[in-house]
């Protein structure tokens, strides 16, 4: 048997479905076509992050925290490098 393509697990996602991205120089740049070129750098687009917290308002020292809890009170979503991409109340 021979030796897998150097892009199979990204090939594999790509059949199914996921968004493909190739590196050009520091960048990233979304695929329609890939080629999968053996000389290129390929990557499934990474996901947003949502992060649910409770953030809560001290009205003596007008400080506010932000904590995990089981019952959150807002929502964020980052984009893969860590840029805050919106901000929802939840309650």
């Amino acid at each position: 048997m021979g030796q897998p393509h150097k892009h199979v697990a990204v090939i594999k996602a790509w059949a199914d479905g996921e968004t493909i991205e190739v590196q050009i120089g520091e960048d990233w740049q979304k695929v329609i076509n890939p080629l999968f070129r053996i000389d290129a750098i390929y990557r499934v687009k990474p996901k947003n992050l949502v992060v649910h917290r409770l953030v809560s308002f001290n009205t003596t020292t007008e400080l506010t925290q932000t904590i995990y809890s089981s019952d959150p009170n807002i929502e964020y979503t980052f984009d893969p490098d860590g840029k805050l991409l919106d901000a929802k109340v939840l309650k």
